[in-house]
């Protein structure tokens, strides 16, 4: 099937038959003109979709956000996250570029309990108050140096490297 794609410019119209999806993706940086009213190509653009929280829970998952349909371009994955292991999986099979998403906020913790900061059973105390306990400096950062540094590990230890921060 044959596209036509116009672009309009003062009064000139260009017009120019479009016969395959590198003619379609050519044409489609066609949005200038240069002084003698022609057709300019600009450089493309490049749109990037991030799958924030990847691992969070089971309801976060390559499957629900369309790895398979390529609309999804990179994912930010939470080693500390409950569906860790199967996100993983997921980004593997679908070869997606990955980030590490450090997390002191939700969930719990891969090293335990970090004082002033979780409870004794080492979950975390949600962004509203994990704000309020950074506030009040209360918290041990050596021990949050060492989470974050865990959950980097984590990252590794599954075989990932990140792509993107």
């Amino acid at each position: 099937q044959r596209l036509r794609k116009r672009a309009v410019s003062g009064r000139k119209l260009f017009t120019k038959k479009i016969a395959s999806k590198t003619d379609l993706h050519y044409y489609a940086n066609l949005i200038a003109y240069n002084e003698n009213q022609e057709p300019v190509e600009q450089p493309m653009i490049s749109l990037i979709i991030n799958a924030d929280d990847l691992g969070s829970n089971e309801t976060v998952t390559g499957d629900s956000l369309g790895f398979e349909y390529g609309i999804v371009t990179s994912a930010s994955l939470l080693a500390n996250g409950q569906s860790f292991a199967t996100a993983v999986a997921q980004v593997k099979k679908a070869g997606l570029p990955v980030g590490v998403h450090l997390n002191l906020a939700d969930g719990s913790t891969l090293t335990g309990q970090i004082k002033g900061l979780t409870d004794a059973d080492g979950h975390l105390p949600g962004k509203q108050r994990l704000r309020q306990h950074l506030a009040n400096g209360v918290c041990d950062h050596a021990a949050i140096r060492n989470e974050l540094a865990a959950q980097i590990e984590c990252f590794f230890d599954a075989g990932l490297q990140p792509a993107h921060p």
